[in-house]
């Protein structure tokens, strides 16, 4: 179980560091640009929320209290994470004034959100342990709760959706990336953080829902400096794939059993090779890419 906690505080540290890191360049690539700004508060949140998470489920039995109360400070950060997706996703395709109306419901339910279960035990009402676990016992808003997001979710897929259909193709290649990542993200959260823990009382993997959020950042960040600056995309490539790698690292160091370790092994050296290839291939897509844009431009000309 020690080995469990290791990698968790590893894989913490490792999310702050790809998750300050990711945040900087994209905001330096652009600092006046909208959607740049809001993903730098989205990775503020992003990294507010995991650590939030995590702290209290390391001193949760010493001092339950202070875990309660930095625990709510994750789940007062969960809806406005998801506002800041919404209104990336709303700025990214360019569309503020078509969605104004949605856009002012969106706010005020997640600020709404954010108040209910920040202060108050409507939501989170105490803490307890099953086994080595933390666990959470909701309170009466639960489910209101559980429907605002699910309304702040609908939201942002709606207007991503619809605008990708209608999307140029320059604009659609970035939403694409962007779709990858909020996938990962909203499902990862639906099974592993609502699903398990709400309705078979399962909350050891929670870990999963909380650190999928590095994949939302990660897609989320080359959407928008996509088809923009050839150097930031080979970046962010690296870094998700070196912190994939990083994991299963972990995960084979961590495992006793000898099949198990050997099995961990030849998937993180098939995973290297297979990483090797893909950066490689990504180079010289993002070289065509630029070329074929000279090209364009001083046809253009």
């Amino acid at each position: 179980m020690t080995s469990f906690f290791d990698f968790n505080q590893v894989s913490v540290i490792l999310i702050n560091i790809l998750g300050i890191l990711i945040g900087f360049l994209v905001y330096k690539h652009n600092q006046k640009g909208k959607t740049n700004r809001i993903l730098a508060l989205m990775t503020l949140f992003m990294l507010l929320w995991v650590n939030f998470a995590y702290i209290p489920r390391m001193i949760g039995r010493e001092n339950p209290d202070l875990a309660l109360s930095l625990l709510k400070v994750a789940w007062f950060v969960t809806p406005l994470l998801f506002t800041s997706l919404y209104f990336l996703v709303l700025y990214l395709v360019e569309k503020e004034k078509k969605y104004r109306i949605i856009s002012r419901f969106v706010l005020f339910f997640g600020l709404l959100s954010a108040f209910i279960t920040g202060f108050t035990d409507l939501v989170v009402a105490s803490i307890r342990f099953v086994g080595p676990y933390m666990a959470i016992n909701y309170g009466s808003a639960m489910w209101p709760f559980l429907g605002l997001t699910t309304f702040l979710i609908l939201a942002t897929l709606y207007i991503l959706f619809k605008e990708y259909l209608k999307a140029t193709f320059s604009l659609r290649l970035k939403l694409q990336y962007f779709l990858i990542g909020i996938f990962i993200f909203y499902l990862a959260n639906i099974l592993f953080n609502i699903g398990l823990p709400l309705f078979f009382d399962i909350i050891r993997f929670y870990w999963i829902g909380d650190y999928s959020s590095i994949f939302l950042l990660g897609f989320t960040s080359y959407a928008i400096v996509a088809r923009q600056l050839f150097g930031i995309k080979i970046i962010l490539a690296q870094l998700l794939v070196g912190f994939i790698a990083f994991i299963l690292l972990i995960q084979f160091l961590s495992i006793a059993s000898f099949g198990w370790r050997v099995l961990n092994g030849v998937i993180f050296i098939l995973f290297c090779i297979f990483a090797y290839y893909l950066i490689k291939v990504i180079r010289e897509e993002a070289k065509r890419r630029e070329e074929a844009e000279k090209l364009a431009r001083e046809f253009e000309k």
